[in-house]
């Protein structure tokens, strides 16, 4: 049937529901038959973690993840997902739950980056299965000024209605405006913030929801709500709501409508200051080191119920340092260019594009900046980056660096022990700079470049150190392939990728030694580079030589 659809229609998007149990046997399903999306819903949730774990599975790339190249390699991964509240075949929410679940549970669905959903009934607090075989009364018809009792009609007084409309702007104007990161925080037993993030502009849509799994009426809930610490500059609160009992009677099942609950309604405000609001008040303002800028907010009213969605920001300065290294960034990808501010006063190195300082090095110069083993470092006092709890780099070059990072960036693995490190402290990114610095020439140039972007990079929020730090090398070191391989023949700088890595192994087995390792050639020979021995302080011969057990070594 689906090869007949396609034949007509090419461009069919296909859904599925499908219940294996399983989701290795749902990618056979997917590949087999071409599925699009698969529904999932937060109903299959037993508790409030296990319906964040949902949204962080299904729901976008995590929070500070790495830019992609343009050309990626293909990883494994999951179907995609359609996320929905709960599906028509499903037992009613209210009966498993509580009434008072329905709004923070939509909320948590709605923060999820992927397409959402519900089933009619849901939002009116219908609280019964509606059945598709046997039900056959009619759904209500739509008057936005219906009353809460009203027989046959529904509007925003009835049920979440007024609070889902909220919440689905919100998923509509995150999608529009590019917040494709997303981070679940687990608060407490009962409480879920969802973080909403943009990779471009780095502001953050943070929403906290106070689930009820259980009747308030018969489970005694904590008065004791944990602060919550925000980073950043809190510009708005979006909208706070809460389900509240109002009287309108209980429920009584309408013989010729599928009616809901009247009883319960939402309280909701929209775009409302911080001081005006009555769910939280600000606690304070703290610094952590250089770049942390964290907001502490204290929950006065975040009731069984409720919900409240803050519009954060960077602070100014971090703000202003993003946009500028992001403006030296765009020289190599136009990804960067959104969210750009030149800097008025630039760093003098940083006034040079970096192809032009790639351009003085010689192929030496770049055995130094990209390899060179434990062994070789060595010789000049220096060793290669070991990253605590894990292992040494191979290369204390940038190649070192990248073997690492090529693995960890088409997985986002912000787990790893280096992106740890980097979240950590300053100790690899100074070490990356540093060593070049201390060189003499072109390269100390280069480790100028590379420290002068390291200075924006201290600022930053400590999150998005690793994917700033995973930009930056990735643009040095693809400047610098280009550069070696204009120094090379024709043939191979306009050879194929395999023939051009065969002649990087040239520059990654030939170098030039602290110590010379060579007897002096003839004076005769022309153009023999010379160098002042730090030894001596006597000019010398300084020649490339092969080192011929590298490949052991980094092995």
């Amino acid at each position: 049937m689906l090869d007949v659809a396609r034949s007509q229609c090419p461009s069919l998007y296909v859904v599925a529901e499908l219940f294996t149990g399983s989701e290795e046997l749902d990618n056979i399903f997917v590949t087999r038959l071409g599925i699009t999306s698969l529904i999932r819903e937060a109903m299959s949730a037993g508790d409030s973690h296990e319906e964040g774990r949902l949204v962080y599975r299904y729901g976008g790339e995590p929070v500070g993840a790495f830019v992609q190249p343009s050309l990626r390699p293909l990883m494994p991964s999951i179907a995609h997902a359609m996320f929905l509240d709960v599906t028509h075949d499903n037992e009613c929410p209210i009966q498993l739950r509580s009434a008072l679940d329905s709004l923070p549970s939509s909320a948590i669905v709605s923060m999820a980056c992927c397409a959402t959903g519900s089933t009619r009934g849901y939002d009116e607090l219908v609280p019964h299965q509606i059945s598709v075989v046997k039900e056959e009364r009619f759904y209500p018809k739509w008057n936005p000024s219906s009353a809460p009792t009203s027989t046959g009609e529904v509007g925003f007084q009835s049920g979440i209605i007024a609070g889902k409309l909220a919440l689905n702007k919100l998923h509509q104007e995150l999608a529009a405006q590019g917040f494709s990161q997303v981070y679940v925080d687990q608060v407490d037993a009962d409480i879920v913030a969802v973080t909403r993030h943009c990779p471009s502009t780095h502001q953050s849509v943070v929403t906290v929801s106070r689930t009820a799994f259980k009747n308030p009426k018969t489970h005694q809930y904590s008065n004791n709500v944990p602060p919550m610490f925000i980073p950043g500059k809190i510009e708005e609160i979006i909208l706070e709501a809460r389900t509240v009992e109002r009287e309108a009677g209980s429920y009584k099942k309408d013989e010729k409508y599928i009616n809901g609950m009247p009883e319960y309604t939402v309280e909701i405000k929209e775009h409302v200051l911080m001081e005006e609001s009555a769910v939280v008040k600000h606690a304070g303002v703290t610094s952590k080191g250089r770049s942390e800028f964290v907001q502490e907010i204290q929950f006065q009213k975040l009731t069984p119920g409720s919900i409240i969605a803050f519009r954060v920001s960077l602070d100014p300065k971090a703000q202003k340092l993003v946009g500028m290294l992001r403006f030296y960034l765009s020289q190599f990808s136009p990804k960067y260019r959104r969210g750009s501010v030149p800097d008025e006063n630039p760093p003098e190195v940083l006034q040079k594009p970096l192809t032009q300082l790639m351009s003085k090095l010689t192929l030496a110069d770049m055995n130094v900046l990209l390899f060179r083993c434990e062994a070789e470092e060595q010789e000049d006092g220096g060793g290669c980056y070991s990253i605590p709890g894990w292992e040494g780099l191979k290369y204390s070059g940038l190649q070192g660096l990248m073997s690492v990072l090529a693995d960890i960036r088409p997985t986002n693995d912000l787990g790893h022990p280096l992106c740890a490190n980097l979240r950590e402290g300053d100790w690899l990114i100074d070490f990356v700079s540093n060593r070049l610095k201390h060189r003499d020439g072109p390269l100390a140039q280069v480790g100028q470049w590379l420290g002068a972007m390291f200075d924006y990079l201290r600022h930053f929020p400590r999150y998005l150190i690793p994917c700033y730090f995973d930009a930056i090398l990735a643009s040095t070191y693809a400047t610098a392939l280009d550069a070696t391989f204009k120094l090379m023949s024709s043939f191979i700088e306009r050879g194929s990728t395999f023939v051009r890595h065969l002649a990087l192994g040239s520059v990654q087995m030939c170098g030039v030694g602290r110590f010379p390792a060579l007897p002096p050639i003839s004076t005769k020979v022309p153009d023999v580079p010379y160098c002042i021995s730090p030894i001596t302080g006597e000019k010398e011969q300084c020649c490339v030589s092969l080192a011929a057990g590298i490949i052991a070594l980094c092995s």
